[in-house]
């Protein structure tokens, strides 16, 4: 499924990928903040995908790859402790997606959202056993064949959660378009 890009895509980066995704209506005046959790999902995903550290025969303890050794450590334990703290079951559909930092669209099969209503999505990223949440106000509703297209724009994010988002966006768009290359 090709999700069409909208206005609110256009002047920024984008990728159109199928990641797990679930999504629910939420009060807009009762929004939990989920920032620690989310800067813990996307530091193990940055973690994972950085490149390694060149090693050395240093004898000293506090070498590059010790330390980092320790962070992914430390954020592996972190991880592990939000995942039994996890009181619900939340299950993540398989889902295309447009994403950029400042968005989401994707296709839901009824009209079940209205403009301007709040929305808790959480959306998997790869690698990562527990989703991202992040909440959204609907500003795009377009009733197409195959359903209806939603387009929400996320509420705002600590400046760190966006600068990892944008990595995270960037590392998606430059596979897209490897794949095209591929094709």
């Amino acid at each position: 499924m090709n999700i069409p890009v909208s206005e609110f895509f256009k002047n920024q980066l984008h990728a159109q990928v199928i990641l797990p995704m679930s999504w629910a209506k939420v009060d807009a005046n009762d929004l939990k903040d989920y920032s620690l959790h989310n800067l813990n999902i996307f530091n193990v995903w940055q973690s994972q995908t950085e490149h390694p550290v060149q090693h050395s025969d240093s004898p000293d303890k506090n070498t590059p790859e010790i330390i980092r050794i320790e962070h992914k450590l430390d954020l592996v334990i972190n991880l592990f402790q939000q995942f039994l703290s996890q009181q619900q079951d939340t299950k993540l559909t398989l889902t295309t997606v447009l994403v950029s930092v400042s968005g989401i669209r994707w296709l839901i099969s009824d009209k079940a959202l209205q403009l301007g209503e709040t929305l808790l999505i959480l959306l998997s990223l790869e690698a990562s056993p527990l989703p991202v949440y992040l909440h959204a106000k609907v500003i795009e509703i377009e009733v197409c064949h195959g359903g209806v297209l939603c387009t929400a724009r996320f509420l705002e994010q600590s400046e760190k959660i966006n600068e990892l988002m944008d990595r995270w966006i960037f590392k998606l768009h430059r596979r897209e378009i490897s794949n095209l290359r591929h094709r």
